[in-house]
């Protein structure tokens, strides 16, 4: 038997208790060190039979503060597999405690855009690219753009005409080129039709958007606040000098 606890809890140490009483035997998980994975989820779920609103926490403080509550009866089972399991691994991750807030900025939403490419789904109808449709869901096909623009750190972000064979650097140099913070290896591209790639070597399309990240920006130093920190240096040390003087 499995026995998938977290240690701390008055509900699973519980649990342990009526398992120790009662001589079952169990190779216990700690939850945090080895969460769940997406397969496991899946395979649990088949063979449980409960909702899988179950296998939430619900009256933990991360099922209230991402809405969860409202959110999942719009996700399919998958999804909600999947938010589960991402919910743990990045708990581990963070290495905070099972109930903590290290999710808030994760936003699992109902409404998102899914990339793909609509070539390959007609032309392989069934294959893995051809996308199976949801009630409510939209099919946005944008129109032609002949521009790529270039923005984060080069010095004169703007749109710049497509030209069929060039490479990212040919667009960042026509925006100017990188600025002194850019972060040129964490270049990517976002495609018109919602794919991203990443690196200096991404494939420019028409229409797709090229972002140059930018190093944090670092305080300048305050030339004024080092002077009285060093006059205060030596005004401390004039004191034990003096103090070392009286001494003798």
């Amino acid at each position: 038997m499995l026995f998938i606890q977290y240690p701390p809890c008055t509900t699973c140490q519980k649990a342990k208790k009526w398992l120790d009483d009662h001589g079952f035997a169990y190779d216990a998980r700690h939850i945090k060190d080895e969460p769940p994975t997406y397969e496991e989820l899946k395979v649990w779920h088949a063979k449980s039979g409960l909702e899988l609103k179950k296998f939430f926490n619900t009256s933990g403080l991360q099922y209230k503060a991402l809405n969860l509550k409202d959110k999942l009866p719009q996700m399919t089972e998958e999804e909600q597999q999947q938010n589960e399991a991402l919910r743990d691994m990045i708990d581990k991750q963070a290495g905070s405690e099972r109930d903590s807030l290290s999710m808030v900025g994760i936003d699992i939403s109902n409404v998102y855009t899914v990339g793909i490419d609509m070539a390959e789904a007609l032309a392989r109808p069934g294959s893995d690219a051809d996308v199976v449709l949801r009630d409510k869901d939209v099919i946005m096909v944008p129109e032609y753009n002949g521009t790529v623009r270039v923005m984060g750190a080069v010095l004169y972000p703007n749109s710049v005409t497509y030209k069929d064979g060039k490479s990212l650097r040919y667009y960042v140099k026509s925006a100017g080129g990188f600025d002194n913070r850019a972060r040129k290896g964490r270049a990517f591209v976002i495609y018109m039709n919602g794919m991203v790639d990443s690196g200096l070597s991404a494939k420019i399309r028409p229409g797709c958007i090229v972002i140059i990240p930018s190093k944090m920006a670092k305080e300048p130093v305050n030339w004024s606040q080092v002077v009285q920190m060093l006059s205060s240096t030596a005004s401390m040390g004039a004191v034990v000098i003096s103090a070392i003087n009286l001494a003798k």
